[in-house]
């Protein structure tokens, strides 16, 4: 039957229904036979357990599990200790179809896997795979762990060494360092300096979130697990940036915690890399210069930055060298994201951005700003002078006036998302029937507008009405997506919603006094 159906077309909500009604050897048969049955009869084997059946343990090697209840199935590699009878005939019945590996820590501190140099079944699998790709078409690893030292075992290290293919293209490191030996560190920097080198060719997206180890703790004696050179916190980047200097398919680096004390080794001065997306956190500004100062940003077009920002002089001064040094390196920048801890007020702020001015900017963010109160202001017009082109304009807790609001379309004519804060009085003067219409020169003539809109709280049903017909007013088609992102909603941004969308309607409400 298998045979036939493999030349068959049959729609995968078909297979599914048939398999329902199938015998699990019958979906074990199914699955090893015919290539159109493979996903639906897997599923259905491993959404009833127990796994002990024989049906699966024929069909499936004990190191490959499917995870069920998902739309698109996922494999979790188990390492065994032991590899069972015909395990490499087993295995390459399901590594075709695993692209996706979560490293499994079930494992966890069992003695025989972390200690012993190699597993029993260690020199069969090495042998094997000097000549054969175990998981040919794996693209996508996670190495995520928080409070474990199992990666950093030889036994985890060898198995990882011989499962990632060259051809991997999206990887995702989490290390916690806190609390590890000076020796489980080591080995764990080795573990990924090999991982990288592997795959230095043909990586496309590299993630690396680490929770460093203090001076203290790498420098502390340590009998029982040394290392057999000095470390320092930040080992694990710096070791990266020599591999991903030379990655020609990298374009998105991510980097969310940048450690205080990196050291960025020697590079060269032209480089292979042609990245374009960079996320990456700090929390001072002076490592962040030592990136700045290799060839690695030289392509960028998009770039998140985030960094405490004491509100000192000092420090804008040196927020204002950083971007004035992001704009000579990465000319190519359009998008921009900026979080920062701590602001004194707008004229910092425009110091610090000025410098990017020369970027063709089509998006602006800044968030983390601390709310000030009164509210400060900062010119849409001066903000258009610097990028004529954004499309999405969000500068947090820091305020615009209605006035320029009116006629904003007339200097930022591709705004799509705007997101600022607006006084909490609407003048009274722009409530008024006969106020003049700015025209609207944007092709798609809509506006996401998205604010604070604290004066929403203060509305009473005919300023509600008044404002939302003010709106409709200035542009024909308004969406407000959140007047209030990061805050409660109260019941009058329900109330103002419904009425501006009657406005939007044409069906403005009688309102009653």
């Amino acid at each position: 039957m298998s045979t036939a159906l493999s030349y068959c077309v049959i729609l995968p909500e078909i297979l599914d229904i048939v398999c329902r009604y199938l015998t699990r050897g019958e979906l074990a048969c199914l699955a090893r036979t015919s290539r159109f049955f493979f996903h639906s009869a897997a599923r259905e084997l491993w959404s009833s357990w127990p796994v002990e059946d024989k049906d699966i343990l024929n069909l499936l090697p004990d190191s490959l599990v499917v995870k069920p209840g998902e739309k698109i199935t996922r494999f979790e590699v188990h390492i065994p200790a032991v590899l069972p009878p015909n395990y490499f005939e087993r295995f390459n019945l399901y590594a075709p179809f695993v692209k996706h590996v979560t490293v499994s820590l079930a494992w966890g501190h069992n003695e025989e896997y972390i200690h012993q140099k190699h597993l029993p079944g260690w020199p069969m699998v090495a042998c094997y795979a000097r000549n054969h790709v175990l998981l040919p078409n794996l693209k996508k690893l996670d190495i995520c762990e928080r409070y474990s030292t199992t990666t950093s075992s030889r036994a985890c290290a060898d198995w990882l060494s011989a499962l990632v293919p060259p051809s991997l293209s999206e990887l995702d490191i989490f290390r916690n360092f806190v609390d590890d030996s000076p020796g489980c560190i080591e080995r764990y920097l080795k573990l990924i300096d090999g991982i990288l080198a592997r795959t230095s060719a043909n990586l496309e997206r590299l993630r690396i979130h680490t929770i460093e180890p203090s001076i203290n703790q790498l420098s502390a004696p340590s009998p029982n697990d040394p290392a057999s050179e000095t470390l320092m916190p930040g080992a694990l980047i710096s070791k990266a940036l020599k591999h991903i200097v030379g990655m020609p398919r990298l374009r998105k680096l991510e980097i969310p915690e940048l450690s205080l004390t990196l050291e960025v080794p020697d590079l060269p001065a032209s480089s292979t890399c042609r990245l374009n997306s960079l996320q990456i956190a700090c929390g001072a500004v002076e490592p962040l210069f030592h990136i700045w100062r290799t060839p690695i940003p030289a392509h960028l077009s998009h770039l998140s930055l985030s960094t405490n920002w004491p509100g000192t002089t000092s420090a804008v001064s040196e927020l204002h060298e950083l971007t004035t040094l992001i704009a000579a390196v990465s000319p190519h920048i359009t998008k921009i994201s900026f979080y920062f801890a701590d602001i004194p007020d707008t004229d910092h702020l425009l110091d610090v951005l000025y410098p990017l001015h020369t970027l063709q900017l089509t998006e602006l963010i800044v968030n983390g700003v601390q709310l000030t109160q009164p509210v400060q202001q900062i010119s849409l017009r001066t903000i258009a002078e610097y990028w004529p082109l954004l499309e999405v304009l969000e500068i947090r807790h820091v305020g615009t006036s209605f006035n320029e609001l009116v006629t904003v379309s007339s200097y930022l004519p591709r705004l799509t998302c705007l997101l600022m804060q607006l006084e909490s009085t609407i003048p009274p003067e722009l409530l008024i029937d006969d106020t003049a219409v700015q025209i609207d020169t944007r092709p798609a003539q809509e506006l996401e507008l998205v604010s604070d809109f604290r004066c929403v709280h203060t509305f009473n049903p005919t300023e509600t009405n008044e404002f939302a017909k003010f709106l409709t007013k200035i542009w024909r088609s308004v969406n407000i997506k959140c007047y209030c992102r990061g805050y409660n909603h109260g019941p009058e941004y329900e109330e103002f919603k419904v009425v501006l969308a009657q406005h939007l309607n044409g069906t403005p409400p009688a309102i009653t006094a």
